[in-house]
């Protein structure tokens, strides 16, 4: 009776932060709406779980004014529970409260008495009727690790009246004993639901809720920090999460020296919507140049078999490094010009309206590779890079696509003469977008996953770039044999 499961599981969209952030990387939205597909799924868990109560043979006896009367109930089975109205309250002070309204069970059984020397048998149907059935609270915090805490409170099951209708025998005898049969059935009922709605949070949702990773390897080296930051906020209409979305090298947690800006107060339009800082992006860009990956070494052997010839310091076409830079052909003749480029500070990524933008700086050194297989340096120069993203999301991870890359080139040293630095910065836009812009796209098809649930797909799902900040908007369906992994290799 997974009953509530879904109902935490989709609000676990979430994770947390040991360390303390002034405002979190990532924030998930719940609305009313999503609570209610939720208890709505929920309540079809529920439904094949009462389905199934099994409710203990009853007897007894009853004294009337010409005896006693024994009694037997047995076989009783619940035949037909029909789908209750439920709904989700919200409240600020207290978190969720589920309700089951209208409720309708029918019961079948057999009974037997022995009155004197009378015995006699027969079938029974019984009617449960409720207005308000069940009503639990469910409680959602954070633990000191940074994960989801879930327990039960205060839950009530409610039966506003029992009535049986007997099949055969003496029908005068009914009324000796049915009263008899129906507080006991009344009572095994409500102590029943509410063991296993208690069972369902307590037990079964805080195990699923404990197996969720609050953080995910990136690609071997790097991992996503996904923790709480804060417990859950209940709203009058929602309910929001809060979780650091800070990239960290691997058995490292060296905060980044910058935060991330304050998320919009807005309410989705969907069941659930997720704000995901331009922080995010930043630190990933943080971890790199901290972990000294920024750095590229550029030779003919990264270019295309046909494309080679372009780092020649000795040109047989018209389009070569020597052509470019004729003091390199004159001074370096039959070599091959090599390229060290390395970041000097940490990428940073802006969000806006128009789309994503990353900046870069650093240094590029250029060298001769000459036949003798010595390497002499020519130039040094300044580069700066923007490069403009286009972010989507496909089976639950955010992807990256670099759709311009522009390089700016300024010289600083040379040992070659007089350069240009515009010459050198289209020469190396061309070498950039053929080599670099396919690696750093094949890194961003990777992607951020976004969390995902065993049983719970997004759909109709929307994307926006907001100020800083990019907006998910889903709604969410319910697939009981579906679950998505991230792939980190």
């Amino acid at each position: 009776m997974a009953a509530l499961l879904l109902l935490a599981v989709i609000l676990s969209s979430a994770f947390d932060c040991g360390f303390a952030a002034v405002n979190p990387g990532l924030m998930f939205q719940l609305s009313q709406t999503g609570l209610n597909y939720g208890a709505d799924v929920a309540v079809g868990i529920l439904t094949s779980k009462v389905q199934k109560l099994r409710i203990p043979d009853q007897r007894g006896s009853a004294r009337t004014k010409l005896g006693k009367v024994n009694y037997e109930i047995t076989n009783m089975k619940i035949i037909r529970f029909d789908k209750p109205y439920s709904a989700v309250n919200i409240n600020p002070s207290a978190g969720l409260t589920w309700r089951l309204m209208n409720v309708r069970i029918a019961m079948r059984g057999n009974w037997r008495y022995r009155f004197h020397f009378v015995r006699d048998s027969g079938t029974f149907d019984m009617a449960i009727m409720a207005r308000t059935f069940l009503n639990v609270g469910v409680s959602l915090g954070k633990d000191p690790n940074g994960r989801f805490t879930i327990s039960s409170r205060k839950c009530y099951c409610m039966v506003d009246s029992v009535k049986i209708r007997f099949h055969g025998g003496a029908s005068w005898l009914y009324n000796l004993f049915s009263s008899k049969v129906e507080r006991p059935v009344r009572d095994i009922l409500r102590r029943k639901v509410c063991d296993e709605a208690n069972k369902v949070i307590n037990v079964n949702a805080r195990a699923q809720l404990a197996t969720l990773p609050v953080t995910i390897d990136i690609l071997k080296y790097w991992m996503l920090d996904y923790r709480l930051v804060l417990p859950p906020v209940f709203q009058t209409r929602f309910v929001e999460s809060y979780h650091k979305g800070e990239f960290f090298l691997k058995n490292s947690t060296r905060e980044a020296p910058f935060q991330a800006s304050p998320f919009p107060s807005t309410v989705g339009d969907r069941m659930v919507t997720i704000w995901v800082s331009d922080y995010v992006l930043s630190t990933i860009g943080y971890v790199l140049y901290n972990g000294g990956v920024l750095k590229r070494h550029l030779t003919k052997e990264d270019l295309p078999r046909e494309d080679r010839g372009l780092l020649n310091t000795t040109c047989t076409s018209y389009e070569c490094f020597g052509i470019l830079v004729p003091s390199a052909g004159k001074i370096y003749p039959n070599a091959t010009a090599e390229f060290e480029a390395v970041a000097t500070s940490s990428p940073t990524a802006t969000v806006t309206a128009a789309g994503v933008q990353g900046n870069f700086a650093g240094t590029v050194d250029c060298s001769a590779r000459l036949s003798n297989g010595s390497l002499v340096p020519m130039f040094k120069a300044n580069m700066t890079v923007v490069l403009d993203l286009q972010v989507s999301l496909n089976e639950m991870v955010l992807r990256g696509n670099i759709t311009r890359l522009t390089s700016h080139i300024k010289i600083t040293e040379s040992k070659i003469g007089e350069l240009s630095s515009e010459v050198l910065t289209s020469l190396f836009n061309v070498a950039t977008n053929v080599v670099i812009l396919p690696e750093l796209n094949a890194v961003g098809q990777k992607g951020i996953p976004v969390p995902g649930f065993r049983n719970v797909q997004f759909v109709n799902t929307r994307l926006d770039n907001l100020n800083r900040c990019v907006r998910i908007a889903t709604d969410v369906r319910y697939v009981r044999s579906t679950y998505l992994r991230y792939d980190s290799n």
